[in-house]
């Protein structure tokens, strides 16, 4: 079984993977293949260097007829383990899904949004951005020259429909405002994700509300592991609260996704990261690994792990007060949208 979990950050696709890899893990196979946010992490806190880099390399927002590089394919392809069941869980992917799921073939498609003014507050709780990959790894003057990638991406495909969409557009560009270009990438990757659902009408993409995930949960599972009630425990359950704030090795139901050759990439990427971040190995552009693993070190990354301290007393409304009052039309409009798409294509 092969699983793709697409979302953008902070919309609870981690809770939604933690709940389909127990499921996965007791009726499929004990032994899983978990990837977690490939473009960024190859596993449990060790940075993908290849991961990072085919992310920022190619095209945020594809169209039917944009294909991934050779390169990439050959990243994406590697995802999959032909022994084991796939699970592997996306949140900078959504412009990209039509092309990823060419690669994957997956049996199940799992499509996550959560309303954003939730997204926003907790963006704003736990100092997170769209357009410093996680504020982790940062380039120089990253911020904008993603947010400028993003933006030409954006412009060279046909997403964006209605004048308001247009509206928003020449707004965002004009404006600096990050918790509305926040809004507008969430906005964006969103219509990109429901518009690959409408032009695929199969059983096989399940789209969530994560609003709505703690009672629609039992449903998903039943349709993807065609399961009695009683067998499926509730997401409420303590065990999936414990889960989502640990780390995969901390699974107590046998999810491995540590086999060795990961567990070697694993060490070996960090030792490769430790070095470069001593600026030991600055003239490296590409040093091949145990496992035929490559890692690639691009002079212009800096590897930063910050602590991220949590924001108390930070509110946001489902009205979106708490916000610049100047671009309320802008947020009530993005998420009216969104929640009209999802009644249309669900």
């Amino acid at each position: 079984m092969n699983i793709l979990i697409f979302g953008v950050g902070r919309s609870g696709t981690k809770a939604v993977r933690i709940y389909i890899a127990y499921f996965m893990a007791k009726y499929i196979n004990k032994k899983l293949w978990l990837n977690y946010e490939p473009y960024y992490w190859l596993s449990d806190g060790i940075v993908n260097y290849d991961g990072v880099y085919n992310n920022v390399n190619s095209k945020q927002i594809m169209t039917e007829n944009d294909q991934l590089s050779n390169r990439h394919k050959g990243f994406i392809k590697n995802m999959k383990h032909g022994k084991y069941p796939t699970l592997t869980k996306f949140i900078r992917g959504n412009g990209r899904i039509q092309q990823i799921n060419e690669i994957h073939k997956a049996d199940y498609i799992i499509g996550v949004v959560r309303p954003l003014e939730q997204v926003l507050l907790s963006l704003r709780k736990f100092n997170w951005d769209f357009f410093s990959i996680g504020t982790i790894v940062t380039f120089k003057n990253s911020r904008i020259k993603i947010w400028n990638t993003f933006i030409n991406d954006l412009t060279s495909s046909d997403l964006l429909k209605t004048d308001k969409d247009l509206e928003i557009l020449e707004t965002v560009k004009s404006v600096e405002n990050w918790e509305l270009r926040n809004a507008f990438y969430w906005y964006v990757m969103n219509i990109s994700l429901l518009n690959f659902k409408n032009q695929n009408q199969n059983e096989n993409f399940i789209l969530i509300n994560y609003q709505n995930f703690s009672q629609d949960s039992a449903k998903v599972i039943k349709e993807i592991f065609n399961l009695k009630d009683d067998d499926i425990m509730d997401i409420k359950n303590s065990l999936f609260r414990q889960l989502n704030s640990s780390r995969d090795n901390k699974f107590p139901f046998e999810i491995k996704d540590y086999f060795w050759s990961r567990w070697i990439m694993s060490k070996l990427d960090e030792i490769c990261y430790k070095l470069f971040d001593l600026k030991l190995i600055p003239f490296y552009k590409h040093i091949n690994l145990f496992c035929g693993y490559k890692v690639t070190l691009l002079d212009k990354i800096i590897i930063k792990n910050e602590k991220k301290s949590i924001k108390k007393d930070v509110k946001i409304d489902k009205n979106f007060r708490g916000l610049d009052e100047k671009y309320l039309i802008f947020y009530n409009y993005m998420q009216s949208r969104v929640d009209l798409l999802m009644k249309q294509y669900s």
